[in-house]
């Protein structure tokens, strides 16, 4: 009896070794999947963050790239009206050859632009705000446009409310950038001998702005997606004109940033008016 009694021992003694290392194997196993739910949680978070950091930076690089595309599309025409302009007053060879250089140099910029696009940069862009007067960024913005406009025979008017000052917390650049890309869309789309209008309002405590145009317009389809970044709609520039598709994302994101909307209302064969609001009340202390 002692001698089955001690074989039982050793067997259960044997038993309970391999069943001690199971539990033992299962719980470093327990462990290792545990650690690995760690990291694969750290690796999505990391992984997101880079996405959108990405995002964000490729979105800077087309702000950026749209708002160069756009002043060097006036410098063009503005030296396309100078050297017409000294082809037929000016005889003096240095002179067309100065223009010619200009003009090199202006199409190589352009190259340069395109190519810097596809590049990534470095963050998001800041708004800085201060007191602006409304009326002198309008001014400016038809200043600017006003031969582009005549160019092809097109007619620029615009209204401001009866007070003479129109001031508002913001940020002029942004504001500036806005209202380019809604007067050099309007020319853009509109045909010779048509008519632009840019107009300042009050609507409660907003200052509201609108620009509308006697384009082809647009069908309720593509205002629904008139904003989408990179967007392709129907009508196309009547003049060659060049268009990224970016412009309007770009300023209905800004005046977002300002704390306004914008919105667009068109009929299809009648023209297309784009308006945005901008809060007028004071900044709030920090």
């Amino acid at each position: 009896m002692a001698a089955k009694r001690k074989n039982t021992s050793r067997r259960s003694a044997t038993n309970s070794e391999p069943r001690s290392a199971m539990a033992e194997a299962r719980a470093w196993l327990g462990k290792a999947l545990a650690r690995l739910d760690e990291v694969s949680v750290a690796d999505r978070e990391r992984l997101s963050y880079l996405e959108q950091r990405s995002l964000d930076s490729q979105e800077a690089t087309e702000d950026m790239f749209h708002a160069a595309n756009n002043a060097l599309f006036v410098m063009n025409v503005e030296l396309q009206l100078l050297t017409r302009h000294v082809e037929e007053e000016c005889k003096h060879p240095e002179v067309k050859k100065w223009l010619g250089v200009l003009a090199a140099k202006i199409s190589e910029i352009k190259t340069i632009n395109q190519r810097l696009f596809s590049a990534s940069a470095e963050g998001p862009l800041y708004l800085i705000h201060s007191f602006v007067s409304i009326r002198s960024v309008v001014q400016r913005t038809l200043e600017v446009y006003e031969d582009v406009a005549r160019k092809k025979r097109i007619r620029i008017s615009w209204t401001m409310p009866d007070f003479p000052a129109v001031t508002v917390w913001t940020d002029a650049v942004a504001i500036g950038t806005v209202l380019d890309n809604l007067v050099s869309n309007a020319i853009k789309f509109s045909k010779p001998g048509k008519a632009i209008s840019v107009a300042i309002a009050r609507e409660g405590t907003d200052l509201v702005c609108a620009v509308c145009d006697e384009g082809p317009g647009l069908t309720k389809k593509e205002v629904a997606k008139v904003f989408q970044r990179g967007v392709r709609l129907g009508p196309k520039p009547t003049d060659g004109e060049s268009s990224s598709g970016h412009g309007l994302s770009i300023a209905r994101s800004l005046v977002r940033e300002l704390g306004g909307r914008m919105w667009c209302e068109s009929v299809k064969g009648k023209g297309t008016c784009f308006a945005f609001s901008l809060p007028t009340g004071s900044p709030e202390p920090r």
